[in-house]
Parts: structure tokens; sequence; C-alpha cells
């Protein structure tokens, strides 16, 4: 609070956590008004804005995948509280950033299963082919049980994500190579995961393990 005027009697500035005086020289009068609202809430109802217009992205983004993902993988996982569709949000929402666009794809979960990951894979490209070697250990306990498992893998081309694609080499082989549909760029991934065949026919919930993402 400042005291003001000619004669030193006339008051500008805050009045305790509510008020404040401003004084209008041109008309030599003081007026209390109330203290606009903070800025902070202001931030904060920008900072909502923000979050539901991410949240709309994202939800969008994964409305666009419903037949070639969430139909045919992510609908067969719902807990009581969660519909496959809410449940790749979640799991998918470390890929976005803050205005929800897909930023980082290595975060990105394309499958998602009960099946076991393989230990130790690797992924390197033949330049000169245009083709994939994957290869990886198999070391699961109860190994068995998984050896007819397929190997599957969708590919992430100039930020477009292709339909997966079912192959017949088993997990057993160890080693796959692969001829992509599309040409090879920088910022292109691969999405390597397992399937076990016959539950995409005859049983009521296809079997999956969840997707490991390699940058080619």
């Amino acid at each position: 609070m400042k005291i003001v005027g000619k004669d030193q009697s006339k008051l500008s500035g805050r009045c305790g956590r509510s008020m404040y005086a401003a004084y209008y020289k041109d008309k030599d009068i003081t007026i209390l008004k109330s203290k606009p609202r903070s800025i902070r809430k202001k931030n904060k109802n920008n900072e909502r804005e923000r979050t539901m217009r991410r949240f709309s992205k994202i939800s969008q983004f994964t409305k666009e995948r419903k037949w070639q993902l969430i139909y045919p993988i992510w609908r067969y996982y719902p807990n009581k509280n969660i519909s496959g569709h809410h449940r790749f949000m979640s799991m998918n929402n470390k890929a976005f950033d803050k205005e929800g666009n897909l930023a980082y794809p290595e975060n990105l979960i394309l499958t998602f299963g009960i099946l076991p990951q393989n230990n130790k894979t690797r992924v390197s490209i033949n330049t000169k082919t245009q083709t994939v070697n994957i290869e990886w250990e198999y070391s699961l306990r109860n190994a068995r049980t998984y050896d007819t498992n397929q190997l599957g893998y969708i590919h992430l081309h100039s930020k477009k994500i292709y339909n997966p694609v079912y192959t017949d080499i088993k997990r057993i082989s160890k080693h796959a190579v692969i001829t992509l549909q599309n040409e090879i760029l920088a910022g292109d991934y691969l999405f390597v995961f397992f399937y076990k065949p016959k539950s995409l026919i005859d049983a009521e919930t296809p079997e999956f393990s969840t997707s490991e993402a390699y940058q080619l």
C-alpha cells in the first residue's frame, strides 16, 4: 500500500488479501476494487484444457486402430473396469508428448498378451537387400510349451503403423529374415511379437506376447 496525491492523503495498492485501492489522479478519487482471480487459477484452467486436448488426440489415435489392433488383439484383455480401447491408451501414454502427438514411438506397445517375450532379441538391417534379420535366444522355462509360437511383426514406416504380419516362423528357430513391404527409412521401427497360431482360429482368446520395439 502506498500514500499518493499532492497532499499525501490518497491510498494506492493492495489492501489485504482480497481488495486493493486504485487512485485515479485525473478524478482525484480512490476506489476500492476486488482483487482479480489469481493467475494460478487461470493457468490451472489452461492446464485442464491442454490435458483434455491431449486425451482427445490419443483417443482418436486409438480409434483409428480399432480394426487393426484393438478389435483383434486388445479387446480380449480388458479387466473389469477398463476396455481394450482404454487399456491401449493407458499403456501407450508415454509414447505421446504434452500435446498428444506421437513423439516417442519406442514406447509404443502394439500387441499385448500372456505369452512370454524372448531373451536378448537382436534386429539388424541388410541395406543392400532391404531385409531385416531378427535373432533371439530361446531359454524360457517350460520352453516346449512355446516351441510352436510363431513370429509376428508390425512396421512403423514414415510415422504410419502398418497392419500386423503373421509369419510361420516358429519361436524355436531362433532366427528370421523378413522383407518389409516398404523401403526402410530413418526413424522407422519394427515391433516384434509372438503369437499362438491355433488360438487365432479356435480359441476364444487369441494369445500374443507383448510387442518389443526396435529402431531400424
